[in-house]
């Protein structure tokens, strides 16, 4: 059943991921309102912010100009109009606006004390509900942002934040209840599972990353991706779903900068390939050790057939046994899609 009140929402970052929520809910669009409709609710954009400050507006944003401002190179803080309230940073914004969700979809930022951590516990704090497809709030503070959020009778959801549109942490935290996880391994980074899935068909590893940042797949640091801490990061958040107060202390963490041609052609002879896998293995404790490094896989199995752009992850546990799912995501619709799907989830 359509929801008759619109919720009224924050955008925190207007990168990628918010210009394709913004694309999907326009498709959708009739006329001139500043209401957007998504599978049942009613969603208002009051406001939104970028590296140059915020903008706001109770009775919304039209967000067909927001991306127009973007396609010109220019800051949403370029919005003009009437009723319009103007912010010099994204603080002031979330921490004296009116609005009911924060989205927070700027980039990654893994300081403990991030500027998407404050924005998170700031709103909590005022009872905002938090989506996030930064997973930095949670990768550095997971346990802190659910007692804030406890605290305030609020919600934090977050199933982008692990494999884009993949419902990694959905099935962890309501699809496994019940269950006794024993082990989590995949494949959480399309970056590092294409340069190896390249090399593997005979491209240099630099040949492969290179093509990889042509075509949007890399950053044009991949650091993060090529030395493992982007999956060491969502593999600290499944751990925290299963109930593991971790951090990335705690992950043993082992990227692919070592791994050669001559690794990947010696496993192929062996009909086995190389993928940089995540696991968390549950102990007799309770707890979780928790590893990120490249593994020989056969080529026959899931993880192996897993490649290019493919991330993909198996649950085992006691009653379920094993459970395998899989995505190849070239794009950010499917993030896009995830953060849609939380703010519906959060007005069921």
């Amino acid at each position: 059943l359509l929801k008759m009140e619109p919720v009224n929402v924050v955008a925190v970052g207007f990168g990628s991921v918010t210009q394709c929520i913004s694309k999907l809910l326009l498709k959708e669009a009739e006329g001139d309102s500043k209401v957007y409709t998504w599978h049942g609710i009613l969603l208002r954009f009051v406001g939104t912010s970028d590296s140059k400050g915020g903008v706001y507006n109770k009775d919304g944003l039209d967000l067909k100009v927001l991306l127009g401002l973007k396609q010109q190179g220019m800051s949403v803080t370029k919005y003009a109009g009437d009723n319009v309230v103007h912010y010099s940073t994204t603080m002031e914004l979330v921490s004296s606006a009116e609005f009911d969700v924060m989205l927070e979809l700027s980039p990654a930022d893994l300081s403990e004390d991030s500027m998407a951590y404050t924005a998170t516990i700031s709103s909590l704090t005022r009872g905002k509900h938090v989506v996030l497809a930064n997973k930095a709030p949670l990768a550095t503070n997971y346990k802190k942002v659910m007692e804030v959020a406890k605290a305030n009778s609020k919600r934090v959801l977050f199933s982008a934040t692990v494999c884009g549109g993949l419902p990694v942490a959905n099935i962890l935290l309501r699809d496994m209840v019940g269950a006794r996880v024993q082990k989590v391994q995949g494949i959480l980074n399309s970056t590092t599972n294409y340069i190896l899935t390249q090399m593997q068909a005979g491209k240099s590893k630099e040949s492969a990353l290179a093509h990889a940042q042509k075509v949007g797949i890399a950053e044009a640091d991949p650091t993060m991706d090529v030395s493992g801490g982007d999956t060491a990061n969502k593999l600290v958040i499944i751990a925290n779903t299963l109930g593991m107060s971790a951090t990335i202390k705690d992950v043993d963490m082992v990227g692919i900068e070592n791994v050669t041609m001559e690794d990947l052609q010696s496993a192929n002879q062996k009909d086995c390939t190389w993928r940089l896998i995540a696991t968390a293995n549950r102990k007799e404790n309770g707890e979780y050790s928790l590893k990120v490094r490249p593994e020989i896989v056969s080529l026959n199995s899931f993880l192996g057939m897993s490649t290019d752009t493919d991330m993909a992850v198996e649950i085992t546990s006691d009653v379920f046994e094993t459970q395998s799912f899989k995505t190849n995501e070239t794009g950010v619709d499917p993030t896009a899609g995830a953060v849609l799907r939380d703010l519906i989830t959060l007005n069921l």
